[in-house]
């Protein structure tokens, strides 16, 4: 028994440390270890606490069963993305955070346009949305509109299969087609539906800078729900997570977003490493990535 409870103490003891070599990629980062402690002392209490997540800069509520909460002990979670994030966003800009979950990315919009932007987080999970506020409200990010609401082509309801704590960043207007959360228990709901055109509308807002989306496959129908906004804002960028494989789940492909988005006249790009844009190879197989569109000058 002696012999095990040391076996269970070592384990313990190394897991942190891994976590942050496996994440920092063999950099030597005392903090990041410092933190896998952290991290690991609340996991087997499973418990929550609230810690600034690196890459974001921001605090926030880390639940250790999350699907980034790793990324507090080493590497930032989606590094390419903050890093265009950091390179495009500045002070006093308007942002559209579609498919916000709890709150990772608003958290850097809203740090970054400062108060004088402002940034609107759409995201119709009730556990995401809730942690979503609670992110905000401990940052004191007042600047920051949530919208409980679906983003979609037209004003209505839709049905939606939201996932427990800890998947919950898989929830979809489909049923669930990632592998990994095929065995999980997700809870099918109605949620009202929006356009964005019609939000921007109510908030005022004249000026869009960027627009993030992130909805698990319907981001094509999204675009369909922003054709004026988008007509009206010549200089806005886009932020897209485009996959075959959740398009499919909505009958149409990855192809069919790409030529929503260039019949508006813009060009895309490929997301790489460190913010870096790829010229894109548009295939019937594409596989999936974060995509950046601009308009053609």
């Amino acid at each position: 028994m002696a012999r095990n409870r040391g076996v269970l103490t070592m384990k313990r003891f190394l897991r942190p440390v891994w976590i942050a070599f496996l994440n920092l990629r063999y950099r030597c980062d005392p903090a990041g270890i410092l933190r896998g402690y952290r991290l690991e002392h609340y996991r087997q209490k499973e418990r929550a606490f609230v810690a600034k997540m690196p890459g974001v800069e921001a605090l926030m509520i880390i639940y250790p069963n999350m699907y980034f909460s790793n990324s507090y002990a080493g590497r930032p979670f989606e590094p390419e993305v903050v890093s265009f994030i950091k390179q495009t966003v500045r002070q006093d800009m308007a942002v559209l955070d579609i498919g916000a979950n709890i709150g990772f990315l608003s958290l850097l919009f809203a740090r970054l346009v400062g108060p004088k932007g402002r940034v609107v987080a759409f995201e119709p999970g009730l556990y995401a949305a809730r942690l979503l506020e609670e992110n905000l409200a401990i940052n004191g990010f007042s600047w920051v509109t949530v919208v409980k609401q679906a983003a979609g082509e037209k004003t209505g309801r839709t049905r939606f299969f939201e996932g427990p704590e800890g998947f919950d960043v898989y929830s979809s207007l489909a049923p669930i087609v990632i592998p990994s959360a095929q065995e999980v228990p997700f809870v099918e709901r109605e949620v009202d539906k929006v356009t964005v055109d019609d939000i921007v509308l109510r908030e005022g807002i004249r000026c869009i800078d960027l627009v993030k989306i992130d909805v698990e496959g319907y981001e094509l129908f999204v675009l369909r729900g922003m054709r004026h906004m988008l007509k009206n804002n010549p200089s806005v960028t886009l932020l897209i997570e485009v996959s075959n494989e959740l398009c499919a789940a909505f009958g149409h492909t990855a192809l069919d977003v790409f030529e929503e988005i260039e019949g508006m006249g813009f060009r895309c790009w490929r997301l790489g490493s460190r913010g870096s844009l790829h010229s894109i190879d548009k295939c019937a197989h594409w596989p999936g990535a974060m995509v950046v569109a601009r308009r053609r000058h």
